[in-house]
Protein backbone atom coordinates (compact mmCIF):
# COMPACT_ATOMS: atom_id res chain seq x y z
CA UNK A 1 0.00 0.00 0.00
CA UNK A 2 1.42 3.37 -1.01
CA UNK A 3 0.21 6.52 0.69
CA UNK A 4 0.46 9.85 -1.16
CA UNK A 5 2.71 11.20 1.59
CA UNK A 6 4.30 9.78 4.76
CA UNK A 7 1.39 10.30 7.10
CA UNK A 8 2.42 7.44 9.41
CA UNK A 9 4.58 8.49 12.32
CA UNK A 10 6.47 6.31 14.81
CA UNK A 11 7.10 8.38 17.92
CA UNK A 12 9.81 7.16 20.34
CA UNK A 13 9.52 8.00 24.04
CA UNK A 14 12.42 6.15 25.69
CA UNK A 15 12.06 7.96 29.04
CA UNK A 16 8.38 7.01 29.51
CA UNK A 17 7.71 9.73 32.09
CA UNK A 18 4.26 10.23 33.65
CA UNK A 19 4.34 13.84 32.43
CA UNK A 20 4.61 12.62 28.85
CA UNK A 21 1.55 10.43 29.24
CA UNK A 22 -0.48 13.31 30.67
CA UNK A 23 0.58 15.60 27.83
CA UNK A 24 -0.32 12.96 25.30
CA UNK A 25 -3.78 12.27 26.69
CA UNK A 26 -4.49 16.00 26.97
CA UNK A 27 -4.39 16.14 23.16
CA UNK A 28 -7.55 14.03 22.87
CA UNK A 29 -10.34 16.25 21.57
CA UNK A 30 -12.93 14.65 19.30
CA UNK A 31 -14.46 18.04 18.51
CA UNK A 32 -11.11 19.12 17.03
CA UNK A 33 -10.57 15.86 15.18
CA UNK A 34 -7.95 14.29 17.47
CA UNK A 35 -8.45 10.99 19.30
CA UNK A 36 -6.02 9.07 21.51
CA UNK A 37 -6.49 5.30 21.60
CA UNK A 38 -5.26 3.96 24.92
CA UNK A 39 -4.18 0.36 24.32
CA UNK A 40 -5.49 -1.90 27.07
CA UNK A 41 -2.94 -4.53 28.22
CA UNK A 42 -4.01 -8.10 27.54
CA UNK A 43 -4.62 -10.35 24.55
CA UNK A 44 -4.18 -8.15 21.48
CA UNK A 45 -6.99 -9.65 19.41
CA UNK A 46 -8.98 -7.52 16.99
CA UNK A 47 -11.95 -7.31 19.38
CA UNK A 48 -9.74 -5.76 22.09
CA UNK A 49 -8.28 -3.00 19.94
CA UNK A 50 -11.67 -2.38 18.31
CA UNK A 51 -13.16 -1.71 21.76
CA UNK A 52 -10.21 0.56 22.60
CA UNK A 53 -10.85 2.47 19.36
CA UNK A 54 -14.58 2.83 20.09
CA UNK A 55 -13.79 4.01 23.62
CA UNK A 56 -11.52 6.71 22.21
CA UNK A 57 -14.42 7.78 19.99
CA UNK A 58 -16.58 8.26 23.07
CA UNK A 59 -18.71 5.11 22.81
CA UNK A 60 -20.41 3.70 25.89
CA UNK A 61 -20.02 -0.08 25.94
CA UNK A 62 -22.80 -0.53 28.50
CA UNK A 63 -25.47 0.63 26.03
CA UNK A 64 -27.60 -1.57 23.86
CA UNK A 65 -26.08 -2.60 20.55
CA UNK A 66 -22.53 -3.47 21.61
CA UNK A 67 -21.29 -6.74 20.10
CA UNK A 68 -18.61 -9.30 20.89
CA UNK A 69 -17.51 -9.40 17.27
CA UNK A 70 -14.13 -7.86 16.50
CA UNK A 71 -14.65 -7.37 12.77
CA UNK A 72 -18.05 -5.70 13.18
CA UNK A 73 -16.78 -3.39 15.94
CA UNK A 74 -13.76 -2.53 13.77
CA UNK A 75 -16.08 -1.60 10.90
CA UNK A 76 -18.14 0.54 13.26
CA UNK A 77 -14.97 2.30 14.36
CA UNK A 78 -14.11 3.02 10.73
CA UNK A 79 -17.60 4.43 10.11
CA UNK A 80 -17.43 6.77 13.09
CA UNK A 81 -13.85 7.84 12.29
CA UNK A 82 -14.95 8.99 8.86
CA UNK A 83 -18.19 10.55 10.05
CA UNK A 84 -16.53 12.49 12.91
CA UNK A 85 -13.92 13.83 10.46
CA UNK A 86 -11.05 12.70 12.67
CA UNK A 87 -7.78 14.03 11.30
CA UNK A 88 -5.30 12.52 13.75
CA UNK A 89 -5.36 8.99 15.16
CA UNK A 90 -2.89 8.62 18.06
CA UNK A 91 -2.13 5.13 19.43
CA UNK A 92 -0.69 5.26 22.93
CA UNK A 93 1.36 2.26 24.14
CA UNK A 94 1.75 0.94 20.61
CA UNK A 95 4.68 -1.18 21.85
CA UNK A 96 2.09 -3.53 23.37
CA UNK A 97 0.70 -4.37 19.93
CA UNK A 98 1.98 -6.98 17.53
CA UNK A 99 3.02 -5.87 14.02
CA UNK A 100 -0.26 -7.27 12.65
CA UNK A 101 -2.19 -4.85 14.85
CA UNK A 102 0.02 -1.99 13.62
CA UNK A 103 -0.97 -2.98 10.09
CA UNK A 104 -4.64 -2.92 11.11
CA UNK A 105 -4.31 0.67 12.29
CA UNK A 106 -2.30 1.63 9.20
CA UNK A 107 -5.01 0.22 6.96
CA UNK A 108 -7.70 1.97 9.01
CA UNK A 109 -5.96 5.34 8.79
CA UNK A 110 -5.39 4.94 5.05
CA UNK A 111 -9.05 4.00 4.51
CA UNK A 112 -10.44 6.87 6.59
CA UNK A 113 -7.85 9.50 5.65
CA UNK A 114 -6.21 10.17 9.03
CA UNK A 115 -2.63 10.81 10.07
CA UNK A 116 -1.50 7.91 12.26
CA UNK A 117 0.80 8.41 15.24
CA UNK A 118 2.19 5.25 16.87
CA UNK A 119 3.57 6.23 20.30
CA UNK A 120 6.04 3.69 21.72
CA UNK A 121 7.38 4.03 25.25
CA UNK A 122 10.60 2.56 26.61
CA UNK A 123 13.71 1.54 24.68
CA UNK A 124 12.90 -1.95 23.42
CA UNK A 125 10.79 -3.02 20.43
CA UNK A 126 10.34 -6.46 18.97
CA UNK A 127 12.11 -7.37 15.76
CA UNK A 128 8.84 -7.27 13.84
CA UNK A 129 8.11 -3.78 15.14
CA UNK A 130 11.61 -2.54 14.25
CA UNK A 131 11.19 -3.88 10.70
CA UNK A 132 7.93 -2.02 10.09
CA UNK A 133 9.58 1.20 8.78
CA UNK A 134 11.25 -0.91 6.09
CA UNK A 135 7.89 -2.08 4.75
CA UNK A 136 5.77 1.04 5.21
CA UNK A 137 6.31 4.79 4.63
CA UNK A 138 6.79 5.45 8.34
CA UNK A 139 8.57 8.56 9.59
CA UNK A 140 10.37 8.09 12.93
CA UNK A 141 10.62 11.03 15.34
CA UNK A 142 11.24 11.59 19.04
CA UNK A 143 8.51 12.35 21.52
CA UNK A 144 9.86 15.90 21.93
CA UNK A 145 9.68 16.43 18.19
CA UNK A 146 6.09 15.19 18.26
CA UNK A 147 4.75 17.15 21.21
CA UNK A 148 6.39 20.50 20.35
CA UNK A 149 5.80 21.26 16.65
CA UNK A 150 3.26 18.62 15.66
CA UNK A 151 0.71 18.75 18.47
CA UNK A 152 -0.16 22.45 17.91
CA UNK A 153 -0.73 21.65 14.24
CA UNK A 154 -3.47 19.27 15.28
CA UNK A 155 -5.49 22.12 16.76
CA UNK A 156 -7.95 23.46 14.21
CA UNK A 157 -9.22 26.81 15.57
CA UNK A 158 -11.17 27.51 12.40
CA UNK A 159 -13.22 24.32 12.68
CA UNK A 160 -16.95 25.07 12.42
CA UNK A 161 -17.61 22.63 15.27
CA UNK A 162 -15.85 25.06 17.66
CA UNK A 163 -18.56 27.58 16.89
CA UNK A 164 -21.21 25.01 17.68
CA UNK A 165 -19.51 24.09 20.92
CA UNK A 166 -19.22 27.68 22.15
CA UNK A 167 -22.69 28.79 21.11
CA UNK A 168 -24.96 29.83 23.97
CA UNK A 169 -27.99 27.59 24.55
CA UNK A 170 -31.35 29.18 23.70
CA UNK A 171 -33.29 30.86 26.51
CA UNK A 172 -35.92 28.43 27.84
CA UNK A 173 -39.58 29.32 27.54
CA UNK A 174 -40.93 31.05 30.70
CA UNK A 175 -42.51 29.00 33.48
CA UNK A 176 -46.25 29.69 33.29
CA UNK A 177 -48.98 29.93 35.94
CA UNK A 178 -51.50 27.08 36.07
CA UNK A 179 -54.39 29.38 35.20
CA UNK A 180 -57.45 28.65 33.11
CA UNK A 181 -57.66 30.46 29.79
CA UNK A 182 -60.12 32.98 31.29
CA UNK A 183 -57.42 34.52 33.53
CA UNK A 184 -54.26 33.20 31.88
CA UNK A 185 -53.13 36.41 30.16
CA UNK A 186 -53.80 38.61 33.19
CA UNK A 187 -51.93 36.23 35.51
CA UNK A 188 -48.95 36.06 33.15
CA UNK A 189 -48.85 39.86 32.98
CA UNK A 190 -48.86 40.10 36.77
CA UNK A 191 -46.36 37.30 37.52
CA UNK A 192 -43.83 37.32 34.68
CA UNK A 193 -41.06 39.75 33.80
CA UNK A 194 -41.76 42.09 30.87
CA UNK A 195 -39.40 40.10 28.63
CA UNK A 196 -40.99 36.76 29.56
CA UNK A 197 -44.53 38.14 29.15
CA UNK A 198 -43.62 39.46 25.70
CA UNK A 199 -42.70 35.91 24.60
CA UNK A 200 -45.96 34.51 25.98
CA UNK A 201 -47.96 37.29 24.33
CA UNK A 202 -46.55 36.39 20.91
CA UNK A 203 -47.72 32.78 21.27
CA UNK A 204 -51.12 33.80 22.70
CA UNK A 205 -51.74 36.12 19.77
CA UNK A 206 -50.65 33.43 17.30
CA UNK A 207 -53.10 30.88 18.74
CA UNK A 208 -55.96 33.39 18.80
CA UNK A 209 -55.27 34.62 15.27
CA UNK A 210 -55.19 31.12 13.80
CA UNK A 211 -58.36 29.99 15.60
CA UNK A 212 -60.17 33.14 14.47
CA UNK A 213 -59.19 32.46 10.86
CA UNK A 214 -60.23 28.80 11.00
CA UNK A 215 -63.63 29.59 12.47
CA UNK A 216 -64.24 32.33 9.92
CA UNK A 217 -63.87 29.79 7.12
CA UNK A 218 -66.88 27.72 8.33
CA UNK A 219 -70.52 28.66 8.80
CA UNK A 220 -70.66 26.60 12.02
CA UNK A 221 -67.88 25.24 14.27
CA UNK A 222 -66.64 21.98 12.75
CA UNK A 223 -65.03 19.79 15.43
CA UNK A 224 -63.40 17.41 12.97
CA UNK A 225 -61.86 20.23 10.94
CA UNK A 226 -60.67 22.15 14.00
CA UNK A 227 -59.08 18.98 15.42
CA UNK A 228 -56.63 18.87 12.53
CA UNK A 229 -56.01 22.58 12.88
CA UNK A 230 -55.17 22.32 16.59
CA UNK A 231 -52.64 19.61 15.86
CA UNK A 232 -51.08 21.95 13.33
CA UNK A 233 -51.08 24.66 16.00
CA UNK A 234 -48.93 22.83 18.56
CA UNK A 235 -47.07 20.04 16.75
CA UNK A 236 -43.99 22.21 16.12
CA UNK A 237 -43.81 23.51 19.72
CA UNK A 238 -40.48 22.91 21.45
CA UNK A 239 -41.84 23.13 25.00
CA UNK A 240 -45.01 22.58 26.97
CA UNK A 241 -45.18 26.28 27.82
CA UNK A 242 -45.20 27.29 24.17
CA UNK A 243 -48.00 24.80 23.43
CA UNK A 244 -50.06 25.96 26.43
CA UNK A 245 -49.75 29.61 25.41
CA UNK A 246 -50.99 28.93 21.89
CA UNK A 247 -53.86 26.79 23.14
CA UNK A 248 -54.94 29.44 25.67
CA UNK A 249 -55.30 31.95 22.87
CA UNK A 250 -57.27 29.46 20.77
CA UNK A 251 -59.51 28.60 23.76
CA UNK A 252 -60.50 32.23 24.30
CA UNK A 253 -61.47 32.75 20.66
CA UNK A 254 -63.21 29.37 20.51
CA UNK A 255 -65.43 30.12 23.50
CA UNK A 256 -66.60 33.39 21.95
CA UNK A 257 -67.62 31.39 18.88
CA UNK A 258 -69.47 28.58 20.64
CA UNK A 259 -66.61 26.05 20.79
CA UNK A 260 -65.28 24.79 24.13
CA UNK A 261 -61.68 23.54 23.96
CA UNK A 262 -60.50 21.62 27.02
CA UNK A 263 -56.81 21.15 27.87
CA UNK A 264 -55.50 18.58 30.39
CA UNK A 265 -52.24 20.23 31.49
CA UNK A 266 -50.74 17.02 32.96
CA UNK A 267 -51.27 14.99 29.80
CA UNK A 268 -50.13 17.86 27.64
CA UNK A 269 -46.94 18.26 29.67
CA UNK A 270 -46.21 14.53 29.58
CA UNK A 271 -46.50 14.43 25.81
CA UNK A 272 -45.26 17.78 24.51
CA UNK A 273 -42.02 17.90 26.49
CA UNK A 274 -40.63 15.56 23.87
CA UNK A 275 -42.49 16.50 20.70
CA UNK A 276 -39.83 17.01 18.04
CA UNK A 277 -36.99 17.59 20.55
CA UNK A 278 -34.46 20.24 19.64
CA UNK A 279 -31.53 18.59 17.85
CA UNK A 280 -28.67 20.26 19.70
CA UNK A 281 -25.26 19.40 21.09
CA UNK A 282 -26.72 17.71 24.18
CA UNK A 283 -28.94 15.38 22.16
CA UNK A 284 -26.22 14.57 19.63
CA UNK A 285 -23.73 13.87 22.43
CA UNK A 286 -26.09 11.22 23.75
CA UNK A 287 -26.57 9.69 20.30
CA UNK A 288 -22.83 9.63 19.64
CA UNK A 289 -22.37 7.45 22.71
CA UNK A 290 -23.60 4.42 20.73
CA UNK A 291 -21.14 2.29 18.79
CA UNK A 292 -23.96 0.95 16.61
CA UNK A 293 -25.08 3.50 14.01
CA UNK A 294 -28.54 1.96 13.62
CA UNK A 295 -30.24 3.03 16.86
CA UNK A 296 -29.03 6.66 17.05
CA UNK A 297 -29.92 7.29 13.40
CA UNK A 298 -33.49 6.06 13.92
CA UNK A 299 -33.83 8.29 16.98
CA UNK A 300 -32.33 11.29 15.18
CA UNK A 301 -34.77 11.00 12.29
CA UNK A 302 -37.66 10.65 14.73
CA UNK A 303 -36.59 13.95 16.31
CA UNK A 304 -35.98 15.72 13.02
CA UNK A 305 -39.09 14.63 11.16
CA UNK A 306 -41.66 13.34 13.67
CA UNK A 307 -42.37 10.58 11.14
CA UNK A 308 -44.17 7.43 12.22
CA UNK A 309 -42.23 4.14 12.29
CA UNK A 310 -44.16 3.07 9.19
CA UNK A 311 -42.90 6.09 7.26
CA UNK A 312 -39.30 5.42 8.35
CA UNK A 313 -39.46 1.81 7.11
CA UNK A 314 -39.91 3.21 3.59
CA UNK A 315 -36.70 5.24 3.69
CA UNK A 316 -33.95 4.31 1.24
CA UNK A 317 -30.27 5.18 1.25
CA UNK A 318 -30.91 7.77 -1.48
CA UNK A 319 -33.35 9.65 0.79
CA UNK A 320 -30.47 10.93 2.93
CA UNK A 321 -27.96 13.54 1.77
CA UNK A 322 -25.24 15.41 3.61
CA UNK A 323 -27.56 18.11 4.91
CA UNK A 324 -31.13 16.86 4.45
CA UNK A 325 -33.40 13.84 4.75
CA UNK A 326 -36.52 13.26 2.66
CA UNK A 327 -39.54 11.45 4.17
CA UNK A 328 -42.64 10.82 2.04
CA UNK A 329 -41.81 13.69 -0.27
CA UNK A 330 -41.04 16.21 2.50
CA UNK A 331 -37.48 17.43 3.00
CA UNK A 332 -36.05 18.17 6.45
CA UNK A 333 -32.79 20.03 7.03
CA UNK A 334 -30.17 18.27 9.17
CA UNK A 335 -28.31 20.60 11.58
CA UNK A 336 -24.55 20.58 11.09
CA UNK A 337 -23.98 19.30 14.62
CA UNK A 338 -25.98 16.11 13.86
CA UNK A 339 -24.62 15.23 10.42
CA UNK A 340 -21.94 12.93 11.83
CA UNK A 341 -24.63 10.50 13.06
CA UNK A 342 -26.20 10.18 9.61
CA UNK A 343 -22.80 10.04 7.93
CA UNK A 344 -21.70 7.12 10.13
CA UNK A 345 -24.84 5.13 9.31
CA UNK A 346 -24.56 5.78 5.59
CA UNK A 347 -20.92 4.65 5.74
CA UNK A 348 -22.03 1.38 7.35
CA UNK A 349 -24.85 0.77 4.85
CA UNK A 350 -22.60 1.44 1.86
CA UNK A 351 -19.92 -0.75 3.41
CA UNK A 352 -22.49 -3.55 3.61
CA UNK A 353 -23.09 -3.22 -0.13
CA UNK A 354 -26.34 -1.24 -0.02
CA UNK A 355 -27.26 0.71 -3.17
CA UNK A 356 -29.28 3.92 -3.44
CA UNK A 357 -32.63 2.08 -3.66
CA UNK A 358 -31.89 -0.26 -0.74
CA UNK A 359 -33.34 0.22 2.75
CA UNK A 360 -31.79 2.83 5.02
CA UNK A 361 -32.67 0.67 8.02
CA UNK A 362 -32.14 -3.08 7.69
CA UNK A 363 -31.97 -6.11 9.96
CA UNK A 364 -28.23 -6.59 10.46
CA UNK A 365 -28.66 -10.23 11.49
CA UNK A 366 -29.93 -11.29 8.06
CA UNK A 367 -26.78 -11.11 5.98
CA UNK A 368 -24.47 -8.17 5.38
CA UNK A 369 -27.08 -6.09 3.57
CA UNK A 370 -30.00 -7.29 5.67
CA UNK A 371 -33.74 -7.10 5.16
CA UNK A 372 -35.79 -3.91 5.48
CA UNK A 373 -36.67 -3.23 9.13
CA UNK A 374 -40.24 -3.67 10.31
CA UNK A 375 -42.34 -1.04 12.09
CA UNK A 376 -41.97 -2.95 15.34
CA UNK A 377 -38.17 -3.04 15.05
CA UNK A 378 -37.96 0.73 14.62
CA UNK A 379 -40.29 1.38 17.53
CA UNK A 380 -38.25 -1.02 19.70
CA UNK A 381 -35.02 0.77 18.77
CA UNK A 382 -36.41 4.11 19.98
CA UNK A 383 -37.64 2.55 23.24
CA UNK A 384 -34.27 0.93 23.90
CA UNK A 385 -32.43 4.19 23.34
CA UNK A 386 -34.81 6.01 25.68
CA UNK A 387 -34.28 3.46 28.45
CA UNK A 388 -30.49 3.20 28.13
CA UNK A 389 -29.69 6.90 27.69
CA UNK A 390 -32.41 8.53 29.79
CA UNK A 391 -33.53 10.63 26.84
CA UNK A 392 -37.27 11.09 26.36
CA UNK A 393 -37.64 10.65 22.62
CA UNK A 394 -41.10 10.85 21.17
CA UNK A 395 -42.28 9.11 18.04
CA UNK A 396 -45.86 8.12 17.17
CA UNK A 397 -46.73 4.70 18.58
CA UNK A 398 -49.20 4.01 15.81
CA UNK A 399 -47.68 2.51 12.71
CA UNK A 400 -50.36 3.93 10.43
CA UNK A 401 -50.58 7.60 9.57
CA UNK A 402 -54.41 7.65 9.80
CA UNK A 403 -54.38 6.35 13.36
CA UNK A 404 -51.68 8.88 14.25
CA UNK A 405 -53.84 11.76 13.07
CA UNK A 406 -56.95 10.43 14.76
CA UNK A 407 -55.50 10.03 18.26
CA UNK A 408 -52.77 12.67 18.24
CA UNK A 409 -54.69 15.37 20.14
CA UNK A 410 -56.42 12.87 22.41
CA UNK A 411 -53.08 11.59 23.70
CA UNK A 412 -52.14 15.18 24.50
CA UNK A 413 -55.21 15.86 26.58
CA UNK A 414 -56.91 18.26 24.15
CA UNK A 415 -60.64 17.82 23.45
CA UNK A 416 -63.45 19.96 21.98
CA UNK A 417 -67.18 20.39 22.36
CA UNK A 418 -69.66 22.56 20.44
CA UNK A 419 -71.80 24.59 22.87
CA UNK A 420 -75.51 24.58 22.11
Amino acid sequence: MQLPEPRIWLVHDPNDLPESTRELHALADLERGVIVVRVTPGPMVLQAIALDLLTALGKDHTRHGILRAGEENWRRGAAWLSAEQVGHLIIDRAELLKPDRWRDFIGLAAHCGQSLWLIVHGASLTRGQRDMPDDWPITEITYKQFITPHAPAMQRPGDSRDVLRSAEPPTPFPTLPRSDFTTFRADCHALLSPEAFARVEVELADGARRMRRWLADAAEPDVEAITGRLRELIEDCLSTGQAVSRLRGAQAVGLMNGLLVRVDLERLAASTQTVLPRVDRQLVRQLRGYSDTHIPTIALLACLTGASPEAMTRLNVSDVTEDAVRVDGRSFAVPAVARCVLAAHIHRRLGAGALSDDALFADQHRGMQGQRNTVRALRTAINRLSKSSGLMLWCEYGSGEDRSRELWLQRRGVSMQVLR
